[in-house]
């Protein structure tokens, strides 16, 4: 069984979920994100450790995630994974999340903006399934739209670039 890691990380709160490949939830977990730590190194450090405690209490080591996802308001450059704006999270800004988490779990990576990946998650697994076009708002800490046409993030310029991985 291929066990997949979402992390979404907003302004307030850290959500997580440990998942099979077909999107049945094994374990969630929920952080605050202030309790990660101040800086980019401290807070990526506090939340590798968090998901170390999520794994193992699930009884999983990291070499079973076949693939972690990672969610994060703001503006976000899905290539590099890098926090390029997010008024939310104005300290981790310019952290390389993507290159950082691909070093510390062994697994694909992929990192995207919250709504965007909402966007594509509803309509793969959820509400959106089987449409070909689909649009979500999402209100939290701030307010984000995403959209997706046929599985693809329709974000256009000076947006999230899409960066959808399939596992």
């Amino acid at each position: 069984m291929r066990i997949l890691l979402g992390l979404d990380v907003g302004g307030t709160n850290v959500k997580a979920v440990l998942a099979t490949a077909d999107g049945r939830a094994l374990r969630r977990a929920r952080w605050r994100t202030a309790e990660l730590g101040a800086s980019p190194a401290a807070a990526l450090d506090g939340l590798a450790a968090r998901v170390d405690r999520l794994l193992a209490a699930a009884r999983l080591a990291p070499a079973a995630l076949g693939g972690l996802g990672l969610a994060c308001a703001g503006l976000i450059d899905g290539e590099s994974g890098r926090i390029l704006d997010a008024p939310n999270l104005r300290h981790w800004e310019g952290a390389p999340l993507g290159e950082w988490l691909a070093g510390r779990f062994p697994c694909a990576v992929a990192v995207e903006n919250d709504v965007n990946a909402l966007a594509y998650g509803e309509w793969r697994l959820g509400a959106g399934r089987g449409t070909r076009h689909l649009a979500c708002l999402a209100l939290g800490t701030g307010v984000g739209a995403g959209s997706s046409s046929t599985g693809r993030s329709t974000a256009g310029a000076g947006v999230s670039r899409p960066s959808w991985v399939t596992w």
